[in-house]
């Protein structure tokens, strides 16, 4: 099992990547858009819990038709679930979606014993 020091320098490096490719990050709320800041991501990130998905959906799609998606809801059965709706939907509309990152973030999180972003970003700040 990895260190949690080795795991603090996965997440940076992969949040890097994320930015390097201009990433555009969805996420649940205000704690999770913070979490990603403190943790050196500078790229966009849009909350999701607010906003009708429709409406977000034609917001991404007039904004960021040319970006790749990220989509960091929580790693619970209601973010898995708001996850899949989420990328269906924008599949849909023709956006491009990236799962590997998702996959990689929950990796991490599971390693740490964490299901939330908030979650993360509580041990994130202890590491």
């Amino acid at each position: 099992m990895p260190s949690k020091r080795e795991l603090q320098i996965s997440l940076s490096e992969l949040l890097k990547d994320m930015e390097l490719d201009s990433i555009v990050v969805l996420v649940e709320g205000a704690h999770d858009c913070i979490f990603l800041r403190r943790a050196g991501f500078n790229g966009v990130v849009i909350e999701v819990s607010r906003k009708p998905i429709i409406d977000l959906a034609y917001r991404l799609m007039e904004k960021y038709r040319n970006h790749t998606i990220v989509i960091l809801t929580d790693f619970d059965e209601q973010g898995e679930k708001k996850a899949k709706r989420l990328s269906g939907i924008l599949s849909e509309l023709g956006l491009k979606i990236n799962h590997r990152y998702r996959k990689e973030v929950r990796k991490i999180a599971r390693e740490l014993g964490v299901k939330t972003i908030e979650g993360l970003a509580r041990l994130y700040s202890r590491l």
